[in-house]
């Protein structure tokens, strides 16, 4: 179930990348000796998928011999902790649901409050395997039913479908802003279609909690690296904050930075922290830099309705308004596994019995080597002005 990626020949700069983290080949090889694998080709490099993992797209190369872009839980892979909290952590993107926390929540149980010591993934997330229903060169569709049940009681019985795939190049050149920059580097990347389902009997309503469609990746972190959130602009004067960054306590001020535009995030797994775009200033983008390895990631997701509910991702079983949330958001993890998140999110999804939503999501990492292009795709990809952006990253 392996698919070739092409052989490159490794640049001096894609070199000093992979001494920076563990080796695409050495992670790939792992993943195949523990569970089946479907391994991609995209453009200079490819990306893992594993199936019996929960469908997860797992790491990721810009080269055959290069660095492994994403976090590989290898303890956990090697031994599973099946009756854990999270079993299913790592990968470059995960299939969830939300809400975590609030009146509606997912991973809480009833009585409890919500506090990290109780917090657990259901199991329908937790555990279980996607079953592939087409495998084509570039391209492989999953599927699994998972039945989850929220903090109201409210049993939810879902149909989830997964379409993941290397992108094509005209996709690719519209997340990089038109930009033939990025082209010419060293790349790679994946696209997906989740799909979900009502696939019960009864309709999903406001009153009993509506679910989302939650994609999380996590990824490399570096000591010097930032996650990039960019957002739009304010619509109207009581449209609430753009970004919020006090969600397991205020990020201090070294680590989140506001910009006109955009705000940072420190991704260098080295102390807990979150922001989260609202919906009222959401753009389809997301990003990270990282100056030591040149990686620059892109995600690029949607569709975005600023009139739909989103819901909050903060915690707390009472939440001022638990359908006016978090459109996107980054956390960076304190240890000691080493990763941070990029985060998107549907709209919340009030669907009849037999009707579907579909969130889609195009991850790109591209090894940068100079500044001059950094520049370039800071501004068509990101929207994000590169002297404001080195102004703050410091």
């Amino acid at each position: 179930m392996r698919l070739s990626p092409f052989l490159l020949t490794l640049t001096p700069a894609l070199a000093a990348c992979s001494s920076a983290s563990n080796n695409y080949r050495g992670d790939a090889d792992f993943l195949a000796s523990h569970t089946p694998t479907v391994e991609i080709a995209s453009g200079t490099g490819s990306f893992v998928v594993c199936p019996a993992l929960q469908g997860r797209v797992m790491t990721s190369s810009v080269g055959s011999g290069g660095a492994s872009l994403g976090f590989v839980n290898r303890a956990m892979i090697e031994s599973p902790d099946l009756n854990g909290a999270f079993a299913n952590y790592g990968g470059l993107e995960r299939f969830w649901v939300g809400p975590e926390s609030g009146p509606y929540a997912f991973f809480f149980d009833r009585g409890q409050e919500h506090t990290r010591d109780n917090w657990h993934v259901p199991a329908g997330l937790n555990l279980g395997p996607f079953e592939i229903v087409k495998q084509e060169d570039a391209a492989v569709t999953l599927e699994r039913l998972v039945t989850l049940m929220n903090l109201k009681g409210t049993v939810m019985r879902m149909k989830v479908r997964r379409e993941i795939a290397a992108p094509a190049p005209a996709k690719v050149a519209a997340a990089l802003g038109g930009s033939a920059a990025g082209m010419e580097l060293s790349w790679t990347g994946f696209q997906s279609r989740t799909t979900l389902t009502n696939a019960g009997e009864e309709a999903w309503t406001k009153e009993g909690g509506l679910p989302c469609i939650w994609n999380v990746g996590m990824f490399a972190p570096g000591p010097r690296a930032w996650a990039i959130a960019p957002f739009g602009p304010k619509p109207d004067p009581d449209g609430g904050p753009a970004v919020r960054a006090d969600y397991f306590g205020q990020v201090p001020p070294e680590r989140f930075k506001m910009g006109s535009n955009f705000a940072l995030l420190r991704a260098d797994s080295l102390e807990v922290g979150k922001m989260g775009v609202l919906r009222n200033r959401a753009v389809d983008r997301l990003g990270s830099w990282d100056p030591d390895t040149r990686i620059l990631t892109i995600v690029k997701f949607g569709p975005i309705d600023a009139n739909a509910p989103y819901l909050s991702e903060h915690w707390g079983i009472e939440l001022p308004d638990p359908y006016y949330g978090d459109v996107s958001n980054v956390y960076n993890n304190g240890g000691p596994d080493l990763f941070y998140e990029l985060e998107t999110s549907s709209r919340a999804l009030a669907l009849a019995p037999g009707d579907s939503h579909t969130h889609e999501s195009l991850t790109l990492q591209l090894l940068v080597p100079d500044d001059a292009t950094l520049d370039t795709l800071l501004r068509a990809a990101l929207g994000v002005d590169p002297a404001e952006f080195r102004s703050l990253a410091q």
